[in-house]
């Protein structure tokens, strides 16, 4: 009897202490380091026994400890860990490198006012964040910041932020509203990239000059297009796969990147302003204007009328593929497009004099090419190093029929 009294009072105490631990020693697991030059604590992760995982945390960090303040999150300080809830002092100013990898019960970060650094990969995976504001002393956002927070519906970035990073909002598949700043000029490498349910582009300010490769692809349900009248370029791939109908450019832009606006299936309506100096291959392969038979210019080359090249405005796009003989670029025409002479059939090509831009690999991969007739008579400054890929043709200068 005196033996089960003594079991039963040492597993009440066991019992009551463990309860006594589970209210009061979560924020106790939070590990602060001392920085080198000793003027402020990083917090570097947390201090548990690895076979009593908590799961599920809620912490409140520290601002500061014996006067000296609190103002990193270190690299990988919780990552995945089962960090439900965190509340960050207003002094932190930097969240390092996989801070919050993987922290897939996270529901809510508020983000300090005074935070400068978002590292790689910091919060990916976070798939119950919600809602995201960004302070505008931010001036550096990592690659894949916020990648595969799926259930992210809302970002806004405060005036003054500065950057957006590479590929921040990669498959941020709930993603509709964003509001960015005036601050911030570029759109960097697939920042958008797999946000299947952002349906325009209107947050895009005045400010924005480049929108870099990727950017916007596979947006499935993007289909209206709204771009400042600042852009100059637009990178490889911006907005593949997306569902635009109608793509018309202003004057201003300077660059188009191979495939950007590739696989567009329903893009119909296509033009492009005066003034572009490089345009990619493929721009917009894939799409309802590049199937339409009225786009392509129609050529008699002596058996009969067959499909030509496909032009816009006087910008040589692409010559079809199946096109035999001798093709000579239009009168007019002032740029002639990466790949645009590309695996074709044909034997010849005569460029005119109007041609301003000749694009990188302009001519490529053409097995039966045996001549390039240039009608000016030497080559201009602006054409571009290696537009002629074919190593056994050398071009003729000042060519006249």
């Amino acid at each position: 009897m005196k033996k089960t009294l003594s079991t039963v009072l040492y597993l009440i105490i066991a019992f009551s202490s463990l309860l006594t631990c589970a209210g009061c020693s979560q924020n106790d697991m939070v590990v602060y380091t001392l920085s080198n030059d000793q003027t402020h604590y990083v917090v570097s992760g947390l201090d548990y026994d690895p076979d009593e995982k908590p799961t599920r945390l809620n912490l409140s960090i520290k601002s500061q400890i014996d006067g000296i303040p609190v103002t990193e999150i270190g690299n990988d300080a919780f990552n995945g860990e089962n960090l439900e809830k965190i509340t960050l002092p207003s002094t932190i100013t930097k969240i390092g490198d996989n801070a919050f990898f993987g922290c897939k019960y996270l529901q809510r970060i508020d983000l300090p006012d005074a935070l400068t650094h978002i590292g790689n990969q910091a919060f990916v995976g976070c798939s119950l964040i919600e809602l995201l504001h960004v302070g505008g002393n931010v001036d550096f956002i990592g690659e894949y910041a916020f990648q595969n927070c799926t259930s992210l519906s809302s970002v806004v970035f405060e005036e003054g932020a500065t950057t957006l990073g590479t590929y921040t909002f990669n498959n941020c598949a709930n993603l509709v509203y964003v509001t960015i700043p005036s601050t911030i000029d570029t759109i960097g490498w697939g920042v958008f990239s797999d946000c299947f349910n952002l349906r325009d582009t209107q947050f895009l300010p005045d400010s924005i000059h480049t929108i870099d490769g990727w950017a916007f692809s596979n947006c499935s349900l993007l289909e209206t297009l709204y771009l400042p009248e600042s852009l100059k370029v637009i990178g490889e791939y911006a907005f593949y796969g997306c569902n635009l109908t109608s793509v018309v450019l202003d004057e201003g832009l300077e660059y188009i990147g191979d495939g950007a606006f590739e696989y567009n299936l329903t893009l119909s309506e296509f033009s492009l302003p005066n003034g572009i100096k490089h345009i990619g291959a493929n721009i917009i392969f894939d799409t309802a204007f590049y199937s339409n038979p009225d786009n392509w210019q129609t050529v008699s080359n002596g058996s009969g009328n067959v499909r030509g090249g496909l032009y816009v405005n006087d910008y040589l796009l692409t010559v079809d593929y199946s096109y035999t003989g001798l093709y000579t670029v239009e009168d007019g025409t002032v740029l002639i497009a990466t790949g645009a002479l590309y695996s074709t059939n044909v034997i010849g090509f005569v460029i005119p004099e109007s041609v301003i831009y000749l694009c990188e690999n302009a001519i490529d991969y053409n097995r039966f090419l045996f001549a390039v007739y240039c009608r000016v008579a030497q080559q201009p400054d602006t054409w571009e190093d290696g537009w002629n890929h074919v190593d056994n043709v050398t071009p003729q200068f000042g060519y006249v029929d």
